[in-house]
């Protein structure tokens, strides 16, 4: 399993650093093209669409990281067929039913058209994170994560420096219509290497177990994971959506573009819980608890000094990268970008405690544990946004941060007997 996890490790890496610069090289492209306003509209549009996503998949995809893996473990690989048909169904069916919903919403608040453009993302975000999920759980770590992290920003990021370099202006709807395009291509890729892999990693001898596709049924086991992952993409986003509310269109892309940055602190945490997390399942299956803690600690420690060095870098050069990447207007999210960071490095010195506990059943208290956040969050942000904007939401989302980790923190040592803090893990 070392040699496996290395190599997956590896790749991983590969691919979030890829992902990072990819992200980094749109934000840079938006900002050269778009004014403060327009890049704070695309931004605020992308991100409910995003809200809207984590809606419709409903927990399915980490719920398919976690029995694909444990299935596969146990040898018993005969549901497997059946489970990722019923998602597929199930899916899809959320899909167009939301679709159906912001369309009637939008008409009648009669919205601008990048948000009927965004529509298309949800279904194409969705069965595209649920292939990627299952390739993970079937161990196929960096080809799960090639179509979300590499083939979809990539392919936006050349059409957009294609318009760059062309000098050819553009709107927000165009760019929404290109973000669609991308995201086709990468849903594409995602399905033909789900297909081929899904033959050869599960051999099943005769028929495989059907089960019933009753959406009842699937939403009753993946509801937890449903309402974990969505207050995590809405404690995300609150601070984007309050400020949008408001009308501060610039102070929204002032925001995006220090959580884009900051998103470094976490690089180290994104590459190794995507790498690790299928074995988080497996070893907690098999009854392998020692195994589990020694990869825990692993985890923990990569993950922290990578955010420990990252930080460094923000503190002493973030003013002169800012202004480098996005130019002068952007130098005034400094302080901004400090705050986010802090709590980035907050998250990552209590390590992969969020990952492994929906990995061990436990994906109820990571729900509990995001509900306390996205209430701090959202009710420090309402009371100071109107009185300090930016600064307001950034602190109200650095002090959620926190209350959220030192929560499920306490939850792990006390259910697993596990201890992910930085300073204090238990081997």
């Amino acid at each position: 399993m070392k040699n496996k996890l290395l190599n997956q490790s590896f790749f991983s890496l590969v691919v979030k650093s890829a992902n990072i610069l990819i992200g980094l090289g749109l934000s840079i492209i938006f900002t050269r093209m778009l004014s403060q306003e327009d890049f704070g509209i695309y931004s605020y549009a992308v991100s409910l669409m995003l809200l809207v996503t984590v809606v419709v998949q409903f927990g399915f995809p980490t719920f398919a990281i976690r029995e694909t893996s444990k299935n596969l473990a146990l040898k018993q690989p005969d549901k497997l067929f059946s489970l990722w048909k019923c998602l597929q169904i199930n899916m899809l069916s959320l899909s167009i039913i939301s679709i159906i919903c912001l369309f009637a919403g939008f008409q009648f608040f009669n919205v601008e058209k990048v948000y009927y453009w965004g529509i298309f993302l949800i279904p194409l975000l969705s069965l595209e994170r649920l292939y990627s999920a299952i390739l993970r759980g079937m161990g196929y770590i960096s080809n799960g994560l090639f179509a979300e992290h590499i083939i979809r920003p990539g392919l936006l990021l050349v059409m957009i420096f294609l318009l760059y370099l062309l000098n050819i202006n553009t709107t927000v709807e165009n760019l929404m219509i290109m973000h669609v395009f991308s995201a086709v291509i990468a849903l594409i890729f995602a399905f033909s290497v789900f297909t081929i892999l899904k033959k050869r990693q599960v051999k099943i001898q005769g028929e495989y177990r059907c089960l019933s596709c009753n959406p009842r049924h699937w939403y009753s086991k993946t509801s937890n994971f449903a309402f974990a992952r969505f207050a995590s993409q809405l404690n995300a986003v609150i601070g984007v959506i309050l400020l949008g509310f408001y009308e501060m269109q610039n102070e929204v892309a002032i925001f995006k573009i220090s959580q884009q940055v900051a998103m470094i602190v976490i690089f180290g945490s994104m590459v190794i819980d995507a790498a690790f997390s299928p074995y988080f399942s497996s070893l907690h299956s098999l009854g392998e608890l020692n195994k589990l803690k020694k990869l825990v600690k692993i985890n923990t420690w990569i993950s922290f000094s990578f955010a420990m060095l990252s930080m460094s870098i923000i503190v002493f050069y973030g003013e002169k990268i800012l202004e480098l990447l996005f130019g002068v207007e952007y130098i005034a999210a400094y302080s901004i970008l400090i705050i986010i960071a802090t709590g980035q490095l907050v998250s990552a010195s209590f390590g992969p405690v969020a990952v492994l506990l929906g990995m061990v059943n436990l994906e109820n208290r990571v729900f509990h544990g995001l509900l306390i956040s996205v209430v701090i969050n959202l009710g420090l942000g309402l009371l100071l946004v109107k009185s300090y904007g930016i600064v307001g939401v950034s602190v109200a989302l650095l002090f959620s941060i926190t209350i959220y980790n030192i929560f499920l923190w306490r939850v792990a040592r006390l259910n697993i007997n596990i201890d992910t803090f930085v300073f204090s893990v238990r081997g």
